[in-house]
């Protein structure tokens, strides 16, 4: 991936996704028909109300799974020793650029699908939306992200090459051999996308960085500081906090406040402090649309963030504090109200279970 000298000049797929930026800017806004009723409230990034047609919000969702089964194509292709071709994959990655609204239906998809099965596809995907939040939060620009995104989604192809009893085995019942073959992945990843040739040099060299560390605790190398390229931090920082908060073979599962409490405590020396903050920013410690419990006994979902004040989220009430079902959704600003604040998340099954 070389640099060049215009922010679309990354590849043409990017200059594509710049084009329909611009025309889907001047397209009337209209309501939702996403399946939660907060679809049309601001997001993550700043709280404004906005906006896209159901279409548009509708093309989101069907550009994750556009994302796994071209992941899974790739995979394939891999474990066929046939010639790798990323074409595909740059496209979608210049894709997720292409979305005006606050909140983003694929950063929700990419938050709340939660599935052991073909976990590892889906790792790479969620990852990959992560790191373009993150990337927005740190306004980075157009070619930057859509390299981030690429990168991202590429980041783990080694595991085409790995039997699935190894996959899904639980960590604790690893050997030292399997261990030490699991911590190869990100030299064998970038040996399979070295075969691209030399203009994906960097993505290449940057998923061999995914697992290093700015404290030279990391691996394969022990990279320090700037040794550690800034794609690679971003997505290792990603990647490890969509890890914690889905399900995957043989590793707990955290809520997301758990997570994220947990990562800033003890990643400090890891990740650089700029990083750490987007994180936060992008998702507080209750993302959009999670499940939470109220100080009252009250239940209710996430309906927008505050970047500013990631404990105090707006929540629309479905349950009162006797589990009476609200039906209007009234909507609650916690940052506006002194007396009410959550005590913990719950799970969507959890939640589910009240009605």
């Amino acid at each position: 991936m070389k640099h060049r000298n215009s922010d679309t000049d990354f590849f043409p797929a990017a200059a594509k996704a710049e084009d329909r930026l611009r025309r889907e800017k001047a397209v009337p806004a209209s309501l939702s028909v996403y399946s939660h009723p907060d679809m049309a409230i601001g997001g993550s990034s700043g709280g404004q109300k906005a906006e896209n047609p159901p279409r548009l919000q509708m093309q989101r969702v069907e550009l994750y799974e556009k994302m796994a089964d071209c992941l899974r194509d790739i995979f394939d292709c891999i474990r066929k020793n046939q010639q790798l071709d990323i074409r595909k994959a740059e496209k979608l990655a210049a894709e997720t650029l292409s979305f005006t609204a606050e909140e983003d239906p694929l950063f929700i998809r990419a938050i709340h699908h939660d599935s052991v099965q073909d976990y590892y596809i889906y790792h790479c995907v969620n990852t990959a939306v992560y790191v373009l939040k993150i990337a927005e939060c740190l306004k980075r620009k157009h070619p930057q992200k859509a390299e981030m995104v690429l990168t991202a989604l590429l980041h783990d192809v080694a595991l085409a090459d790995l039997p699935d009893a190894l996959m899904y085995e639980e960590e604790e019942k690893f050997t030292d051999a399997q261990r030490k073959l699991l911590k190869l992945r990100p030299l064998q990843s970038r040996e399979i996308l070295m075969t691209l040739g030399k203009d994906y040099a960097r993505l290449a060299e940057c998923t061999a960085q995914i697992h290093e560390r700015l404290d030279g605790s990391g691996y394969p190398n022990g990279l320090k500081g700037d040794a550690v390229h800034e794609y690679a931090q971003i997505i290792g920082l990603a990647a490890m906090y969509e890890g914690m908060t889905h399900s995957r073979p043989g590793g707990k599962k955290y809520p997301h406040s758990s997570a994220m409490k947990k990562i800033l405590q003890t990643e400090k020396k890891t990740f650089r402090k700029e990083y750490l903050k987007a994180l936060l920013k992008t998702f507080s410690f209750f993302p959009l649309h999670s499940y939470v419990r109220l100080n009252s006994g009250a239940v209710g979902r996430v309906a927008e963030t505050h970047p500013d004040h990631p404990l105090s989220p707006k929540i629309r009430l479905l349950h009162d504090a006797q589990m009476r079902e609200l039906p209007s959704g009234r909507l609650t600003d916690l940052r506006e109200n002194s007396v009410l604040h959550i005590v913990k998340s719950i799970s969507k099954e959890e939640a589910e279970a009240l009605q």
